[in-house]
């Protein structure tokens, strides 16, 4: 049955963009790109590394957030260089 009005089901649907999700989360890793995610235990987010770490957005609007909001564009950047250096 059609749920979706695309001729697939809605949980056909939600398997093939999870599959998708998966990749574009892997190419990520691979470039060296940081990604966004959101901690459901402790309602922070965060950035992940490719190797693993975490660096969690402050809860707080205080200058140590403010801090680590430039911190994080900091690595955002120099990811988005090192990924246009590759593609160079």
């Amino acid at each position: 049955m059609d749920e979706s009005g695309f001729g697939m089901s809605d949980a056909e649907m939600n398997r093939l963009l999870s599959g998708g999700v998966t990749i574009a989360i892997e190419k990520l890793k691979i470039k060296g790109i940081p990604i966004g995610r959101f901690d459901l235990e402790t309602k922070r987010a965060y950035l992940e590394f490719p190797d693993g770490h975490r660096e969690y957005v402050a809860k707080n609007r205080s200058e140590s957030e403010l801090v680590q909001k430039e911190e994080i564009t900091e690595h955002i950047t120099n990811a988005n260089n090192l990924n246009a250096d590759k593609n160079s």
